[in-house]
């Protein structure tokens, strides 16, 4: 029997038994829940692959009588462990020459399972990326989950764009790229008022985001109130503003600051604070790439869906808006290093060293 819940298709027989005992809180789930009915004739979806797994979902379903759930796995174990592989041998080096090397065995596997036909799913990858490197509070996470389960799969996947794009450009200082993660998970932070929070200001983003200097045009278009096309305007303020109420948690704060700079063209018509090239950094037009290469939508993962990332590039490097803006340098990086990654298969990795 299939089922067809929420964009999510799949088998009864593709659905495995896990216990609630089995879930961690404060981690990344890996599958899809369901609840299925003895009649077997339906199912719910009860927590998506990809979602924040918090104390309030463990209670209100422990208090419903529920002991497991059908699951419906994404994220392979094995995806999942051989990327944590990875990444603890790149902690356990012990010099620049090392961490280049494991950096480099990262991108080539990102360059085979997210530019190639494969069915890994990218939630594989950004699971592990929050794992390694979230260090907000928690109430951050489940703001942007409660709030916009748009937002939230973006902050997820772009955040994990940036690890990928430090190692492009051969940045390996795992303090400062744990910053930049939580700063580019927070980019969107300040879109979180529920007053202010609107359908309307999702599609100034995506309008943005395909065309910069176009969102607040959008708003105007479909007679949005004065406050809200100024809400959408200082969003990247409020973000950085947040964020930097909570500098202590960065060992490198003045990352923060680039926070306020996503939105800013380089030719002085950006926005918050209308910005000329000369005042825009390298490390600024890193996230300005991750906030373009990912979709406004609310991301289901599933097996393959790294196709998606590679399709969103293409459109991004294609799109004529971006060749005269800061970020076009990053996407010629990054083509360049995705064309180099597929070409050479990922060196295994050894178990030893990881586990060093």
């Amino acid at each position: 029997m299939s089922f067809e819940v929420n964009g999510i298709t799949f088998s009864k027989e593709e659905l495995a038994i896990i216990a609630m005992k089995d879930l961690k809180i404060g981690s990344i789930s890996h599958v899809h829940l369901f609840f299925i009915p003895a009649s077997g004739k339906s199912a719910f979806l009860i927590l998506r692959a990809g979602d924040y797994i918090d104390q309030e979902f463990v209670d209100k379903y422990t208090h419903k009588g529920m002991s497991s759930f059908h699951a419906l796995e994404v994220a392979k174990t094995e995806e999942i462990s051989l990327y944590r592989s990875l990444f603890a041998s790149l902690k356990n080096t012990m010099n620049e020459k090392e961490r280049l090397r494991f950096s480099q065995n990262i991108l080539k596997q990102f360059g085979t399972d997210f530019w190639k036909d494969s069915q890994v799913s990218i939630l594989s990858y950004s699971l592990t990326c929050f794992e390694q490197f979230y260090n907000l509070p928690d109430n951050v996470v489940e703001k942007y989950k409660n709030t916009s389960l748009t937002l939230y799969s973006r902050a997820m996947i772009s955040a994990s764009m940036s690890i990928i794009t430090c190692f492009a450009h051969r940045i390996t200082d795992l303090a400062f790229i744990k910053d930049l993660y939580n700063a580019i998970f927070a980019l969107d932070y300040g879109l979180l008022e529920e007053e202010s929070f609107s359908y309307a200001v999702i599609s100034a983003c995506e309008a943005e985001r395909n065309a910069p200097g176009t969102g607040i045009v959008k708003l105007q278009s479909i007679n949005r109130s004065a406050a809200e096309i100024t809400f959408f305007r200082n969003h990247p303020t409020k973000s950085a503003e947040f964020i930097e109420t909570m500098k202590d948690r960065f060992q490198n704060p003045e990352v923060i600051d680039i926070i306020r700079y996503h939105h800013e063209k380089g030719d002085g018509s950006g926005f918050p604070n209308e910005i000329s090239y000369s005042g825009i950094s390298d490390i600024e037009t890193f996230q300005m790439f991750c906030d373009y290469i990912v979709p406004f939508n609310e991301h289901i993962y599933k097996k393959g869906d790294g196709a998606v990332l590679r399709q969103e590039f293409e459109k991004l490097k294609n799109n004529d808006e971006m060749l005269s803006l800061p970020v076009n340098k990053v996407i010629a990086k990054w083509e360049a290093c995705m064309s180099w990654a597929v070409k050479e298969k990922p060196q295994e990795v050894n178990e030893q060293e990881a586990a060093a």
